[in-house]
C-alpha cells in the first residue's frame, strides 16, 4: 500500500468530516461565506477521494476528471469567493467577486469536464494535466484559474490585516482569513509553477497540498462561523444606504472618530447617579434660565415653598392675568421677547450655546450585557473627570430589548471636543465595536426647554424606571415612579 494512497484516503476522511460538520453549521447559520467554504471542502474531497482511487486502482478518465475539477477548479474557487464574501466591505465589491467568480467557474467546470483528453494511457501514476489535457485546459489553468485565485487570497489576507490595525472588530477576521489564503494559495501551485517555468515534483506534492488546503479550510469554516460579517460590513452598508434618509445612516460631520457612534458623554461630577447636572452648576444657568425672578424656587411673588403639600392651603388662588399686571422679565412692549441671537442686557450672563446628541445603538441579541457593562466603566470615568457635561442619559427601550439610546448634552462645542479626547472614551469606542449592530447619530440643536430640579435621593429610589443602585447609567424597562405603600402624598397612582 502506497504513501501516496494513505495519504489520499486519509486526506478523503478528513476533508469528508470537515464538509459534514460545515453543512451542519450552514443549516444553523447560513453565511455565504461559510457555504463558499463548505463547497471548497467538499470539492476537496471529491479530488481527494478520486486520488485514493487511483493510486490503488489506477486512474482513469473518471478520476482524473474528478481530480482536476475537485482540486483545480471547485474548490479553489469556492475559497476565493468566500474570501471576497469575508474582506469585501462593500455590496458592490462582493457583488463582483460573485458575479466573475461564477462566471469563471462554469467556464471552467464545462472546459474541465468536457474537453477531450489525449491518448496516452493511465496508470497508478499521478497524471498531469500536460500530459492528458489540452491546450485549452491547460492555459486556462495557469494563466486564468491560478493567478486569479491567488490574487484574490493575497488582497483578502493583506487587507483584513491592515484592517485589523484600526479596528479590533477585524482582527477576529484575520484567522479566518488567513486560513483560506493559504488553503487558495496551496491549490494555486500548480499553475503557478507551470506558468513562471519552475520545476516542481507535483506527482509527490499534490496530493499533500490537497490534504494541507483541507485542514485550512476546515478551520477558516470553523472561525468564520464565530464572526458576524454584518458588523464587519456595517460602515460601507451605511454609506451605502445614501446618508440621513435611511434609519441607520451616520451623518456626514459624524463619521470617524471616537465619536462616530454618539461617544458616551459626560455625566455631573457631583451628580451621584449620573443622569443629569443641575445642583452646584445652577449658577451658570445650565439647564433653566431664571434670570429676572427673584427666588429660584418660585416664580416672583409666589411663596418660596409650600408648607402643606397635600392641599397647598397657603398658595395664592389663581389670578388671570391682565393687560396692567408688570410684563415679564425680558419682554419689550410691541417687540416680544428678544431673539435668541440678540445681546444680553448690561448684568445678565451670556446665553450659553449648549451642543448635544442623540445616538440610538442597536445591539448584538447576545452581547446587550457586555454592551451594559461597559457603559458603567465610562459612566464612572466621565462623571468624574468631566464637569462640563449638563445631560448624560442612558436608556433601555422596553419594546426594544436590543437598542440604548443615549441623550447627551454639554455646555458648549469645546467642552464636547474635550471629552472625545479623553483616554476611556477612546478606549470605549474601541471595545464596543463588536456589540453594536448598528448606530443612529442625530445633532441636536437646543432651542426651548423646561428642566425640573433634581428629586430628592428617597424618590429616586422608588423609581423603577432607573437602575441608580447597580450605577449602570442607563434606564431598565421600567414604567415610572413606583407609589409608596399606604397613599399620602405623591402615592397615588400616576397618570
Amino acid at each position: 500500500m502506497s504513501v501516496h494512497f494513505l495519504a489520499a484516503a486519509v486526506g478523503a476522511l478528513i476533508a469528508a468530516a470537515g464538509t459534514g460538520l460545515l453543512a451542519a453549521r450552514c443549516l444553523r447559520a447560513p453565511g455565504a461565506a461559510l457555504v463558499a467554504w463548505t463547497v471548497a471542502l467538499f470539492g476537496l474531497t471529491v479530488a481527494l477521494g478520486a486520488q485514493a482511487v487511483g493510486y490503488h486502482a489506477g486512474f482513469g478518465p473518471v478520476a482524473f476528471r474528478a481530480m482536476e475539477i475537485g482540486a483545480q477548479v471547485l474548490a479553489p474557487l469556492a475559497l476565493a469567493l468566500g474570501l471576497a464574501e469575508v474582506a469585501g466591505k462593500s455590496i458592490v465589491t462582493r457583488f463582483a467577486a460573485r458575479l466573475l467568480l461564477a462566471a469563471l467557474g462554469i467556464v471552467a467546470l464545462v472546459i474541465f469536464a468536457t474537453d477531450p483528453l489525449s491518448a496516452a494511457a493511465f496508470t497508478k501514476v499521478w497524471p498531469a494535466t500536460t500530459v492528458y489535457y489540452q491546450i485549452v485546459p491547460n492555459k486556462l489553468l495557469e494563466y486564468v484559474l491560478a493567478p486569479a485565485v491567488a490574487i484574490v487570497a493575497l488582497i483578502a489576507i493583506g487587507t483584513t490585516a491592515a484592517r485589523s490595525g484600526r479596528d479590533r472588530a477585524w482582527r477576529a477576521a484575520v484567522p479566518a482569513t488567513v486560513a483560506a489564503g493559504a488553503a487558495a494559495l496551496l491549490l494555486a501551485v500548480p499553475g503557478i509553477a507551470a506558468v513562471l517555468g519552475l520545476s516542481v515534483p507535483m506527482a509527490s506534492l499534490f496530493t499533500l497540498l490537497c490534504v494541507l488546503a483541507a485542514v485550512a479550510t476546515w478551520f477558516a469554516g470553523l472561525s468564520v462561523g464565530r464572526l458576524n460579517l454584518g458588523l464587519l460590513h456595517q460602515e460601507s452598508a451605511v454609506a451605502a444606504a445614501g446618508g440621513a434618509g435611511e434609519e441607520w445612516a451616520l451623518q456626514r460631520s459624524w463619521a470617524g472618530g471616537p465619536d462616530a457612534t454618539g461617544d458616551f458623554d459626560p455625566a455631573a461630577a457631583d451628580d451621584e447617579f449620573g443622569i443629569y447636572r443641575n445642583g452646584s452648576h445652577r449658577e451658570r444657568d445650565d439647564l433653566d434660565f431664571r434670570a429676572g425672578y427673584p427666588d429660584q424656587a418660585g416664580y416672583a411673588g409666589e411663596p418660596a415653598r409650600y408648607p402643606d403639600q397635600a392641599g397647598y392651603q397657603d398658595q395664592a388662588p389663581y389670578q388671570e392675568a391682565t393687560y396692567e399686571q408688570a410684563p415679564p422679565p425680558g419682554y419689550r412692549d410691541g417687540a416680544g421677547y428678544p431673539e435668541t441671537g440678540a445681546a444680553p442686557a448690561a448684568g445678565q450672563r451670556p446665553r450659553p450655546e449648549f451642543f448635544g446628541q442623540i445616538a440610538i445603538y442597536t445591539l448584538l441579541e447576545d452581547r446587550v450585557d457586555d454592551f451594559d457593562r461597559l457603559t458603567r466603566q465610562v459612566v464612572r470615568q466621565v462623571r468624574v473627570h468631566e464637569p462640563d457635561t449638563l445631560v448624560y442619559i442612558v436608556h433601555a427601550v422596553p419594546s426594544a430589548p436590543m437598542q440604548r439610546i443615549l441623550y447627551e448634552v454639554y455646555s458648549d462645542r469645546a467642552a464636547y471636543e474635550a471629552h472625545k479626547r479623553q483616554p476611556y472614551v477612546a478606549a470605549f469606542e474601541a471595545d464596543r465595536r463588536p456589540y453594536v449592530l448598528a448606530t443612529n447619530i442625530i445633532e441636536l440643536g437646543l432651542q426651548q426647554a423646561k428642566v425640573s430640579p433634581l428629586p430628592s435621593v428617597a424618590d429616586l429610589l422608588t423609581d423603577t424606571g432607573f437602575d441608580l443602585l447597580m450605577d449602570t447609567g442607563f434606564g431598565q424597562p421600567g414604567y415610572g415612579p413606583r407609589p409608596p405603600a399606604g397613599g399620602g402624598p405623591g402615592g397615588g397612582a400616576r397618570g
